[in-house]
């Protein structure tokens, strides 16, 4: 189960702290994974497996992702497995909140995430690899030629719930509206997608999840705690339970699952 030999995942975010254990996981399933972040992971990318590449691109800036679909036309032919792990994130309370932050938490969370899908589709849908046409949405020759894909977006718990201010020290900590506006979005755009490109084959769903707090955020005890009071299993979200999920959606076992946001927040959402 879950055998993604022979297929080439394209992971933006990948760098990061869930972004190691998803390109992780996916590689030992057997995938070719592209890191794709602005910043080379710290994690040892070339010693923990044969199958990685990296690619430095901005999520949002059309020029490197134009150059980034044609070094993955030219190396791989075309991909698989897309996952989007980016977001942007101001860490200023609502009044403090430019219109300025505002717009880049939306061009990071949504358009990055609008042209993210863009260029998806268009390395999915020609099984040569070549008929991308160009990243407008225009493909040459028959679309219905490709071999389809699995799409996944990450969206956020507080794309479906507001943060609760209870369990934050400050206001500045809240977790801050443009992230939450941003990842509901994404739900829309993954429902919008799923249903536009079901007749070639590309899947497209999103992960919403819960509290998976970095390392640096963990030596808050008293945070954690707080954060767990929410959770109905008690405890915070491991790397791994995110990748295990990712892992899911990416392979054929998913094969009939799209436009669903799965969510994995140990119950914060339920109650």
């Amino acid at each position: 189960m879950f055998d993604l030999n022979e297929k080439v995942a394209l992971v933006f975010g990948g760098a990061g702290y869930l972004g190691e254990a998803v390109c992780i996981a996916l590689e030992e399933q057997g995938a070719t994974v592209v890191v794709v972040d602005l910043h080379e992971p710290g994690w040892k990318l070339h010693g923990v497996g044969k199958r990685f590449d990296f690619f430095q691109c901005n999520i949002v800036e059309e020029s490197e992702i134009e150059t980034l679909r044609r070094y993955i036309l030219e190396k791989y032919s075309s991909i698989h497995i897309g996952v989007n792990m980016t977001f942007s994130n101001a860490g200023k309370s609502f009044s403090a909140l430019t219109a300025e932050d505002w717009r880049r938490g939306i061009d990071v969370n949504l358009t990055g995430a609008f042209l993210f899908s863009r260029l998806c589709y268009s390395l999915m849908v020609a099984s040569d690899g070549q008929s991308g046409k160009n990243l407008s949405g225009n493909v040459q020759g028959d679309a219905h030629t490709g071999h389809g894909g699995s799409i996944i977006h990450f969206s956020s718990m507080y794309g479906i719930v507001s943060p609760d201010p209870r369990i934050y020290r400050s206001e500045t900590v809240v977790n801050p509206i443009e992230y939450g506006v941003g990842k509901a979005g994404v739900i829309q755009m993954t429902r919008y997608l799923a249903v536009k490109w079901a007749k070639y084959g590309i899947r497209v769903n999103a992960i919403a999840p819960g509290a998976f707090p970095n390392r640096d955020v963990q030596r808050d005890r008293g945070f954690i705690e707080a954060l767990e009071t929410k959770i109905p299993l008690g405890r915070i979200g491991s790397p791994q339970e995110i990748a295990g999920a990712v892992v899911f959606l990416a392979s054929d076992e998913a094969s009939y699952i799209t436009g669903q946001c799965l969510v994995v927040d140990g119950g914060w959402t339920i109650w």
